[in-house]
């Protein structure tokens, strides 16, 4: 009986108290040598408010952007919606909408990406393009892949906003062959590689490295990759690989100049046959000295190291991540990777855990996404840089860009946060760190911000609608 009120109780706490909770989070961010035409500058962020029509959040949205009189507005994508889990099919109502956003001022204008649901959402396609078109007649500026500079007395400000995005459509996935699941990747036509970036992953040191790989085709190139930064935007990183021209694995600098010692295993790999590698590495005071080993599954592990080298040179690698590595025709599989420094286990995934045709979580994808990279690198070099994308996803684009802010949304926050837990559906593949809220990556700060609405259940639990504040500031530290 207790039981039954408790979840009652719960189910009418989250659907009609903190749905309705709206939250206005306030951010002090410090930025090294900003200009002081910037200091006090206020940006205004929302999100996600898959609004059928104004109602009880709205109005008090609005009361509270009157109150703060920002210096710009951006919002982050999904601004209109539907119920999906109504009785009947509800679409928004555009002019009602519309009138919403129209009351929205800021000094330097209101703008705007365009989410999944105005890219790919179940409203009708004429409904949301002409919401976009109305909202463009009203002043709102609308960021499609491209980027504005807002002078601000004697400084500026460079905005990107890219267009909805998302990593899903990755090269590297979980598939799964014979009751197990592996992460795969198929034809690339350049390098394409995949990395773990969770659990301060960039500064490991000292660590082995073992797993199992195989490759469908003998002109595959595939392999894996170890004390990297590549998804820090640094090309720097050593591989243990082979491919079509160089048949048997070998290691390959990337960053640093050339290895010395023994840096190839006679090992060529034939289709269709799992191997299993084992890579040793260590920073000493005067090198990075490297060890590895390749061997078919079904054999005998070798007692010794076919490669036995390391780098002296200035530029030396002292610490990464790990990850995979494929190139050219066919299916590339890895599996059963672990990686473990001295007795410590920093890292162990067999993916048995994730549905197949999905992305793993705290992985990177680096691929070919050249117009995001040119749109955030074409901004003047004394411009304050703000980037807007719906999803997180994007975080290390705008590390390698430099970009100093970057504002997204999408993940709702989690919309349902257990204690201990935190949120049970991040939507994101940067993992539940990332899902909301304030963090910082070198020198690009982001903030991910937990919507004004509600997505599938109109529920939320530990996760309250939020208004976020952002003050540029010059003084030193971050305040949350």
């Amino acid at each position: 009986m207790w039981v039954l009120l408790g979840l009652i109780g719960l189910v009418i706490y989250g659907s009609f108290i903190e749905l309705n909770r709206l939250q206005v989070e306030k951010k002090i961010l410090s930025i090294p040598d900003l200009p002081k035409d910037l200091v006090g500058f206020r940006i205004l962020q929302l999100s996600d408010f898959h609004m059928i029509k104004p109602g009880f959040r709205e109005k008090k949205v609005l009361a509270e952007v009157d109150k703060i009189k920002p210096d710009l507005i951006v919002i982050t994508g999904d601004l209109i919606g539907y119920k999906p889990l109504s009785l009947y099919y509800k679409p928004a109502k555009v002019d009602e909408c519309l009138s919403f956003f129209r009351s929205l001022k800021a000094k330097y204008g209101v703008f705007v990406i365009r989410g999944n649901v105005e890219a790919t959402g179940s409203n009708p396609r004429p409904t949301v393009e002409r919401f976009l078109q109305e909202l463009e007649k009203s002043g709102i500026r609308i960021l499609e892949d491209e980027a504005k500079i807002l002078p601000a007395g004697s400084a500026s400000i460079y905005l990107a906003g890219v267009d909805f995005f998302y990593l899903d459509n990755s090269p590297f996935l979980i598939r799964e062959v014979k009751n197990n699941r592996v992460i795969s990747t198929t034809s690339s036509p350049g390098n394409s590689f995949s990395h773990f970036i969770g659990d301060d992953s960039i500064h490991w040191a000292d660590y082995e490295y073992e797993g199992r790989m195989k490759a469908s085709l003998a002109e595959s190139g595939f392999g894996v990759s170890f004390y990297s930064s590549l998804p820090w935007g640094r090309h720097k990183l050593y591989r243990l690989r082979r491919y079509q021209d160089r048949p048997e694995f070998y290691i390959m600098p990337c960053g640093t100049g050339p290895l010395i010692g023994c840096d190839k295993a006679e090992v060529n790999p034939g289709p269709g046959i799992w191997y299993k590698f084992r890579i040793k590495v260590a920073t000493l005071d005067d090198r990075t000295a490297i060890k590895a080993k390749v061997w078919e599954e079904e054999g005998i592990e070798p007692s010794t190291w076919a490669i036995d080298c390391y780098d002296s040179g200035p530029e030396r690698h002292r610490s990464g991540t790990v990850g995979v590595w494929a190139f050219a025709e066919g299916l590339k599989d890895f599996d059963d990777l672990v990686v473990r420094q001295g007795d410590k286990m920093l890292f162990q995934e067999d993916f048995e855990t994730i549905p197949a045709g999905k992305s793993p979580e705290n992985w990177q994808d680096d691929t070919d996404r050249t117009y995001i990279r040119g749109l955030l690198q074409n901004a003047p070099e004394d411009a304050f840089k703000i980037f807007l994308s719906h999803s997180p996803d994007l975080l290390y684009e705008a590390v390698r860009s430099k970009i100093n802010l970057m504002l997204a949304g999408d993940t709702h926050g989690g919309q349902v946060c257990l204690p201990g837990i935190g949120p049970v559906l991040p939507k994101t593949r940067l993992g539940r760190k990332f899902a909301g809220g304030l963090h910082q990556i070198d020198e690009t700060i982001l903030y991910v911000n937990r919507g004004v609405g509600w997505n599938i259940i109109p529920f939320r639990f530990l996760c309250p609608p939020e208004i976020t504040v952002l003050e540029l500031d010059s003084r030193k530290g971050t305040k949350q």
